[in-house]
């Protein structure tokens, strides 16, 4: 019985695009927008003509899982116009504050009837999120009050994040903040209006804005929101079909 992990998850979403969308990237060339350490990548790989991914330089890559991504400053994208046939990001773009501008580089880069695919969290996601952070509270004070005992080194690195800069750079104000309610996940909005951020309505409206056309939105079809354990595929599945999947696929037409 195989139980949710964050590489599970983004394996089964990257899954569900290529089944989908399998014609429009097989065989093309590809940018990945938002790489990461490339795991998503190295699939794409196999199937596309060329994959390549940028990401901006923020010290949490391993320099040798970098192959075919390179860093940029996060608004301009280092190639020339109409590079690519098919432009593809994965949990990225709500946490792109100048996103207006990168809808526009992903324009250029893009060749003539080119497409953009990209997976967000949706307002499910979201909501149980905000829900589930009461659940999880007792373990995050547990926690929070763990990592600031006079205790050994050797016993201070079993506790889950304990050299995490977000914990020690906490202020008072913040760290009752986010107690009480879950910690703002993107770039817009606050902790509640977030909710709204993520839903298929404001981003098939931003898309529209920004220029795209034949729009499209689907379920990736698995239900999970953050401090959610002990999921398998099946009832994750399953689950999705009542309270919604964790993550919405767009696709749209240059």
């Amino acid at each position: 019985m195989k139980l949710l992990g964050i590489e599970q998850i983004r394996k089964y979403e990257l899954d569900v695009v290529l089944e989908q969308y399998q014609n429009l990237i097989n065989g093309k060339d590809l940018l990945e927008l938002g790489s990461g350490d490339g795991f998503q990548l190295k699939y794409l790989k196999k199937i596309c003509k060329s994959a390549v991914g940028v990401d901006v330089e923020d010290g949490s890559c391993s320099p040798n899982k970098l192959e075919n991504i390179q860093y940029y400053d996060g608004k301009n994208l280092p190639y020339e116009d109409e590079s690519f046939d098919v432009v593809f990001s994965s949990n990225v773009l709500e946490h792109v504050q100048n996103i207006d501008d990168i809808e526009k580089e992903i324009l250029r880069v893009l060749k003539p009837n080119g497409v953009a695919i990209h997976v967000l969290p949706s307002a499910s996601w979201r909501i149980f999120t905000i829900l589930l952070h009461y659940i999880y509270l007792p373990y995050q004070v547990a926690t929070f009050i763990a990592r600031r005992l006079p205790l050994s080194r050797k016993v201070q690195a079993k506790i889950p994040g304990h050299h995490s800069p977000k914990v020690v750079n906490h202020t008072p104000l913040s760290l009752i903040s986010d107690t009480l309610m879950a910690r703002r996940h993107g770039e817009r909005g606050n902790k509640l209006t977030e909710i709204y951020y993520f839903s298929s309505r404001f981003w098939l409206g931003h898309f529209k804005r920004a220029g795209w056309k034949n729009l499209e939105s689907r379920s990736s079809g698995l239900f999970y929101a953050n401090n959610v354990v002990g999921l398998t595929f099946k009832s994750a599945r399953l689950l999705s079909k009542v309270f919604g999947s964790g993550t919405v696929i767009y696709k749209m037409e240059k």
